[in-house]
């Protein structure tokens, strides 16, 4: 066998992303704000859009590229990534759900998903139609196919529970205490250490949302350590999800930052581009997603553990850059590039 030195390295580089959340969690006294203690590059995350977007956008797309078979290329954006992440997973065929995780497994990359994570069932009556409520048969269903499909589950990302179990204030609001959206989220959680049980389980939570609540660093604590005691695992890292429209983003920002340092818990930044009515390109999401990267890694000095790419609005229309357009891809090429430049 002929002896591929650029292979090993990439396979070793996975594996060692792999395991590098349960690594942080015992890492040594936190640096400051800004600073990233662990690695000097970020752990990138690549979302694939959902596989039925609507809203015009070729969600299968990105699919298909990543599950045709044993020898075919992948888009070179590729080498830069990871973990490969995705949500929504009822709506891809089995097949193509298959061959996607057979390609993961072959090129040693690590698998994540987003979930809901809070239960509705054996709860009080409420969240029905609210973002982050799930059954937990839903994600044991979803975990077997994994399973079934021959693959390995290697991180959950739960989707804003204590913000959706919590603070949501709309129609159909919980309000639930934090040791309740603890149980909540621990029912859906643990189907999925049924069937994975190394699996690493951290969270996703809006700002400035979060930071507005005058007591959230010591409600926080409470919710990891209520969610360490419901399912026997540690929330093993934050990814923030900024709402780019509120002007004070930068100072939650900074503030979360430093909160994660201190607690040494490893933490992620959603990259991605404007939602607003000023958008109206797969383009202009692109600019704005780099104008995004500049300001928080240049302007504010803010390096996270994990650079999370991930859109699910109507732009970019697809994953990959094609004939028809620009895609997600882009916005991770730029941010290679901008980790490539020199430091002053």
């Amino acid at each position: 066998m002929k002896f591929d030195a650029r292979r090993l390295f990439l396979t070793l580089r996975h594996w060692a992303w792999a395991i590098a959340p349960a690594l942080l969690m015992c890492s040594t006294p936190a640096a400051p704000a800004g600073e990233n203690p662990a690695r000097e590059a970020p752990q990138v995350w690549f979302n694939l859009t959902n596989y039925n977007m609507g809203k015009g956008v070729d969600g299968a797309e990105g699919w298909q590229v990543l599950s045709r078979g044993p020898g075919a290329a992948w888009p070179p954006v590729m080498d830069q990534v990871q973990v490969v992440a995705a949500a929504g997973l009822q709506q891809v065929p089995d097949e193509v759900l298959a061959r996607m995780l057979a390609e993961l497994k072959a090129r040693r990359l690590p698998f994540a998903m987003e979930s809901l994570a809070q239960s509705w069932v054996n709860q009080p009556r409420c969240g029905r139609g609210v973002e982050s409520y799930y059954d937990p048969p839903g994600a044991r269903k979803v975990a077997q196919r994994i399973a079934a499909a021959g693959g390995r589950l290697s991180f959950v990302a739960m989707d804003e529970p204590l913000f959706y179990g919590r603070y949501y204030g709309g129609p159909e609001a919980c309000h639930s205490e934090i040791d309740n959206v603890a149980e909540r989220a621990a029912a859906i959680m643990q189907e999925y250490q049924a069937a994975f049980p190394e699996v690493v389980i951290g969270d996703i939570e809006p700002i400035p949302a979060l930071t507005a609540r005058p007591d959230w660093r010591a409600e926080y604590r409470s919710w990891m350590a209520a969610f360490h005691a419901k399912t026997g695992k540690p929330i093993a890292f934050l990814q923030i999800d900024i709402n780019w429209r509120q002007p004070n983003w930068p100072q939650s920002l900074r503030e979360v930052t430093a909160f994660a340092r201190a607690e040494n818990l490893p933490f992620g930044i959603i990259y991605n581009g404007d939602a607003g009515p000023q958008v109206t390109s797969d383009a202009a999401w692109i600019r704005s997603g780099e104008q995004h990267v500049d300001q928080i890694e240049g302007g504010l000095g803010v390096v996270p553990d994990q650079a999370v790419f991930h859109s699910w609005g109507r732009f970019p229309g697809r994953s990959f850059t094609n004939g028809a357009g620009p895609g997600e891809d882009q916005l991770v090429e730029f941010y290679a590039r901008h980790k490539a430049k020199p430091r002053n």
